[in-house]
């Protein structure tokens, strides 16, 4: 299924096409659909109102405070239906999207701290990390770090106020990124996974009613993992439906878009019939309930004026 006639995947030149052909067909599959191997559940501490979803988490798709479930909302409809009232812009049992940051919190805001990273495996010792930071004159400093073996931390040179980009090669080993004071003291502030390139966390903030010791549970989207080796394992374990969509690759390739068209919709309705094989037919569908809080129907309260 890969290229025109298919490629021999006993030379590294083959194994190459191969897993090229893999990562752009499991992609489009992983942006196309929420499927068994795409979905999964976390977690999380809430701290002073807000909590990050865990970096392999892209979004939420169902979020849970306590037991309680939580809907999110835009920073533009919460702050049109619940300004001036008591939960602090924010109606109770929703939250707000805040985007994606290089940390998962802001960062303390006292003088003197600095950023390491540390390898917690020696094998990633001379890796490459590119950091960028807000010094303390708002002035962003972009700086390559080298890890360093034994669990050393290497510094930056310039005191951060927060961290706007984040980006390293994949690891053996998770890179902790770690807060350095003046007085040589450090705190593990957050740790960035092996397969993680570019670090990202997804920040969501909840109602000022909630910013006491809290639990958010999330069933969430992971994010997709760059397919580089033979030994990796792949979100999907339908081989048809990655068949069908590395002729969907193939196709695209030579431009054919309506084949393209056609085998990717071959291999997710695959998916579809795999995941329906999976859920019984008895179980009983959650009822979704649209509250009509501050957000009337313009159908239901269309009046007729003569």
């Amino acid at each position: 299924m890969v290229l025109d006639s298919g490629v021999c995947p006993t030379t590294p030149e083959g194994i190459e096409i191969v897993l090229s052909f893999l990562n752009k067909a499991c992609f489009e599959l992983h942006t196309r659909i929420d499927s068994e191997g795409t979905l999964f559940e976390w977690y999380v501490p809430v701290e002073s109102g807000c909590f990050a979803l865990p970096q392999d988490c892209r979004e939420a798709r169902q979020i849970g405070i306590n037991g309680l479930p939580l809907r999110q909302r835009s920073e533009f409809f919460i702050g049109k239906v619940a300004t001036g009232g008591s939960y602090g812009g924010c109606a109770p049992y929703e939250c707000r999207d805040l985007g994606d940051f290089y940390i998962p919190k802001y960062l303390p805001k006292t003088q003197g701290i600095r950023i390491a990273l540390v390898a917690t495996e020696d094998a990633d010792a001379g890796k490459e990390v590119i950091i960028e930071i807000t010094n303390e004159h708002g002035v962003p400093v972009r700086q390559t770090l080298t890890l360093l073996r034994d669990a050393l931390p290497v510094v930056m040179d310039s005191v951060a106020f927060d961290v706007t980009f984040f980006k390293k090669p994949k690891t053996t080993g998770p890179v902790l990124l770690q807060l350095h004071y003046d007085n040589g003291q450090r705190f593990n502030f957050c740790s960035y996974l092996p397969d993680t390139e570019e670090g990202l966390f997804r920040r969501k903030q909840l109602p000022q009613m909630w910013w006491g010791c809290n639990l958010v549970r999330i069933l969430g989207k992971t994010r997709f993992v760059k397919i580089d080796s033979v030994d990796q394992i792949l979100p999907f374990n339908h081989p048809v439906a990655i068949g069908w969509a590395c002729s969907a690759i193939a196709a695209w390739r030579r431009r054919d878009d309506e084949t393209n068209v056609k085998h990717m919709n071959l291999a997710l309705e695959s998916l579809k019939s795999q995941m329906r094989d999976a859920d019984s037919a008895s179980n009983e569908k959650q009822v979704k309930i649209r509250s009509n809080f501050n957000n009337p129907s313009l159908a239901g309260n269309y009046k007729r004026w003569s």
